[in-house]
């Protein structure tokens, strides 16, 4: 909730709209974008939590699944034990998971 308050002034409604809509995901193919990747990819999928029916998460179980079956061979898939603010809520474990993948 802290670092929501960082951001609340900035914060565009319309932006929350699209996501809850699906509008922001309009015309875009993620599968044709996931599979042209050409880099190493580390996946960190966190907890899929639901308010009702409504995601309260960047990726479901079955989102994280598709996207994997779209990345190139190779890609590592990481569960996370996190909300959607993993990077925030749990830094080393971001870091060395990141570390990990290089080289």
């Amino acid at each position: 909730m802290n670092e929501a308050q960082v951001y609340i002034m900035d914060y565009d409604p319309a932006f929350g709209d699209a996501f809850y809509t699906g509008l922001w995901n309009e015309g875009f193919d993620q599968e044709a974008t996931l599979a042209a990747i050409q880099a190493p990819v580390t996946y960190i999928h966190c907890q899929a939590r639901y308010d009702g029916e409504v995601l309260q998460a960047a990726a479901s179980d079955e989102d994280a699944a598709r996207a994997m079956d779209s990345l190139p061979a190779g890609a590592v898939k990481v569960e996370a034990d996190s909300g959607h603010n993993f990077h925030v809520e749990k830094r080393k474990e971001f870091v060395e998971i990141l570390l990990a993948g290089v080289g």
